[in-house]
């Protein structure tokens, strides 16, 4: 989470309930972190989100901005992706794609500006399932997240 947001003095829980709805009817707690500045502001928002991707089970750890705007990166945590092949999505070229991106309506494309910080999320060669996973997984959880901490009044006024 720390190097994610690198402004993040400490990580503290949030006290509330946060649920995902996961394909197939399962539902997931989700712990949110709030990273907390040295001014005890909050820069950010962390926490730990998975699926299935070609190989098994992905798992990330994913940093948004204080709003749940943007998404400020991800690392993976476990994946058994395809060496070669899948696991690149642990590369930073893949990742970088994302620092900055849209928190939520991501697309995956073939084609494409990898540089450019959009929603547009370029596919790795030979891996789209795996590059796909991810993003079903970033956007399933940004969502939901984000309407649950906003109808909890978490991401108002700037907190």
């Amino acid at each position: 989470m720390g190097a994610l947001l690198p402004t993040a003095k400490h990580f503290a829980p949030l006290d509330a309930d946060i649920e995902i709805d996961l394909p197939g009817g399962r539902k997931e707690k989700v712990q949110i972190y709030k990273a907390v500045s040295d001014a005890n502001q909050c820069v950010g928002w962390s926490f730990n989100a998975g699926g299935e991707g070609f190989s098994g089970k992905i798992e990330l750890v994913v940093a948004t901005d204080r709003l749940l705007q943007k998404i400020a990166g991800f690392n993976i945590l476990t994946s058994s992706e395809t060496p070669g092949f899948g696991d690149k999505i642990k590369t930073v070229y893949f990742r970088n794609q994302f620092a900055g991106a849209p928190a939520g309506n991501l697309n995956l494309t073939r084609t494409g500006n990898h540089i450019t910080i959009d929603s547009e999320i370029v596919a790795i060669t030979g891996a789209t399932v795996s590059s796909k996973a991810v993003v079903n997984i970033l956007n399933n959880y940004l969502s939901k997240i984000k309407d649950q901490m906003t109808q909890k009044e978490l991401i108002t006024n700037g907190r």
